[in-house]
């Protein structure tokens, strides 16, 4: 990160307490004065006021390209390879989110919803903490963009370490603890707000094993859900081998190298570089300092003429914004979300234009709940309306493969959909369909198709890699 120099960290800590105001819902004025603000990589949704709107979606470029072009540059970074975020007034985030929190992630289960493959959901106020949360989701987004298969282990890690990297006019800070981690600490972990930013108190011996951490899974979220201590050892290992062991951090390196390759074990990775090395008890050892290192760079973090690039600005219709309404409710629990949820949709299917999205909508929110008859007779009210809509025959496929259809209604959908199937999401739902019909050829093609659309294609490459494993 250019010149960069060693500082070390001090923590105090406060409290924050934040207070909420309700308001009585209306569904048509929700759905006025929304916007779209464009970046070069930052997609930004919402109904504040257009000055600020403008404002955050240039503070994010900035973060976006302090952490793509200097911190992991191995993301492929196209200017249609947007960050999804939405910002809402406080008291509408609130609403959903509720009070004290930071902002939250919405991640689609599905490809056919365009532009809603993941959304960061943030309030206005976009005070530190909220900051800290974008860029531990969009250091997410990065590391899967790097690396094939990142471990959970790391991908929380990275996320943790570079959550609390500080923008400033004149220099970068990275590397800020978000985790207090005291010999003689609580049993029980608390968070506290210092500075804006938010610190977990944790003990030391509460900490998980470097080994246990490895053996967990992104996959099941229990593993990661309220678990403080998790975090805190995925995060204090990452920094530990960054900042804290100049003589380990080549072989760090090597591993995160090693990573982008296909085909890479990365727990047999890990063990072979660190074969030598007590790890744990020189993390141990590392975390019983009570100070840590980071690094700050001077090095300018937007090339010449980028900053002077404007985001674009488009005022969106109100159909449209029900959608997204919709969409950001579609898998709220409480009855009050459920009851927005609705009348967003019913507003949506009323313009012929954003009907077959609210269909779409709402067949996703049926499958989230495994509503699996529910979700396909939204896919076939849609199709009524719009029978050649690549999306709806995606999610027409998507349905038959969730309920386990048989050879013969996946290979009559299958064959709706192959003619004006251009997306990597499509591609990679036929090359399942395909699998499961006994076609692995079939299936090798299509899954290599599919990641030549999109690398990070994570259903492809399982599709591809079974159906390797089928030919053995």
């Amino acid at each position: 990160m250019g010149e960069c120099k060693v500082v070390t960290w001090v923590c105090a800590a406060s409290a924050v307490w934040i207070g909420l105001a309700g308001c009585v819902y209306s569904t048509q004025s929700r759905a006025s004065g929304w916007l779209v603000v464009e970046t070069r990589h930052i997609q930004l949704r919402t109904n504040i006021d257009r000055g600020a709107a403008v404002r955050f979606a240039r503070e994010m470029q900035s973060s976006y390209e302090v952490l793509a072009r200097h911190a992991l540059p191995c993301a492929p970074r196209g200017d249609q390879d947007r960050v999804q975020v939405t910002v809402l007034p406080y008291w509408q985030f609130a609403e959903i989110a509720g009070s004290g929190a930071g902002g939250f992630y919405l991640r689609a289960g599905v490809t056919w919803l365009a532009d809603h493959g993941g959304q960061i959901v943030l309030p206005d106020d976009l005070g530190p903490r909220s900051r800290q949360f974008f860029q531990h989701e969009m250091t997410h987004r990065l590391v899967e963009s790097c690396f094939v298969r990142p471990p959970a282990w790391l991908n929380e890690g990275l996320a943790g370490f570079f959550e609390t990297m500080l923008v400033e006019s004149d220099r970068v800070t990275i590397g800020r603890p978000p985790y207090v981690i005291k010999t003689a600490g609580p049993r029980t972990p608390r968070s506290v707000m210092v500075g804006g930013q938010r610190i977990w108190i944790v003990s030391l011996n509460t900490l998980p094993s470097i080994d246990s951490v490895f053996g967990l899974t992104g996959l099941l979220a229990h593993d990661w859900r309220e678990s403080p201590p998790r975090y805190a050892t995925a995060w204090a290992l990452v920094h530990f081998l960054a900042l804290g062991a100049p003589d380990l951090n080549p072989r760090f390196e090597a591993y995160l190298s090693a990573l982008q390759a296909a085909g890479s074990d990365p727990q047999r990775l890990f063990a072979k570089l660190f074969e030598d090395v007590p790890l744990q008890d020189r993390l141990n050892e590392y975390l019983s300092r009570g100070s840590f290192d980071l690094l700050q760079s001077t090095h300018p973090f937007v090339e010449p003429g980028e900053a002077g690039s404007g985001p674009r600005v488009r005022d969106m219709p109100e159909d449209e914004a029900h959608v997204h309404l919709a969409w950001l409710g579609a898998r709220a629990g409480d009855p009050g979300s459920r009851e927005r949820f609705v009348r967003h949709v019913a507003a949506a299917k009323q313009n012929p234009r954003t009907r077959a999205a609210a269909h779409l909508v709402a067949a996703y929110a049926r499958l989230s709940n495994r509503d699996l008859a529910g979700a396909e007779g939204e896919v076939q009210a849609g199709l009524r309306g719009a029978p050649d809509s690549p999306a709806l025959l995606e999610a027409e496929l998507d349905v038959l493969l969730a309920r386990k259809a048989g050879a013969g209604e996946l290979a009559m959908a299958a064959g709706r959909l192959r003619p004006v199937a251009r997306t990597a999401g499509a591609v990679c739902s036929l090359a399942l369909a395909a699998l499961r019909t006994g076609d692995r050829a079939s299936a090798t093609e299509l899954a290599e198709r599919g990641l030549q659309l999109d690398p990070r294609g994570i259903g492809c490459r399982d599709v591809g890699e079974l159906a390797a494993a089928r030919t053995r």
